[in-house]
């Protein structure tokens, strides 16, 4: 019985430092690198608002963004080019981070309504 409540406890613990691992990543300069697609983005991102300047397709998005916890946030699209708008335009991006390291995170990403998750690594570059 001890060996659960020492579990237990461990859980809630390592639970919570991972949480907190999150909350410095809510504001700052980000650099996102996706082999798949061979995108190239620089995030900026405040209390509020996000800004992905994508370098390999030259194009800006700005979205609203809400913490749900200190892992997870929701981006709502504010404006960008006519072809990234087609499929987020009036649908909410769900973004989970699920590890992180010293200066980057791992993530879920997924759409409202569309049946796909995209797992990406974000470095923090400032």
């Amino acid at each position: 019985m001890r060996f659960f409540f020492l579990l237990f406890i461990g859980l809630i613990f390592s639970s919570c430092s991972s949480q907190s691992d999150c909350e410095k990543f809510k504001t700052g300069r980000f650099k996102l690198d996706d082999p798949t697609s061979g995108f190239e983005s620089i995030i900026e991102r405040n209390d509020s608002i996000q800004i992905e300047r994508n370098i390999t397709m030259n194009t800006v998005s700005k979205y609203y963004i809400t913490w749900k916890s200190p892992c997870e946030y929701a981006l709502e699209m504010i404006s960008g080019s006519d072809k990234l708008m087609e499929v987020p335009k009036n649908r909410t991006l769900n973004v989970k981070i699920i590890s992180t390291k010293a200066d980057q995170y791992t993530f879920e990403a997924w759409i409202e309504g569309i049946d796909h998750i995209s797992t990406q690594t974000v470095k923090k570059i400032k």
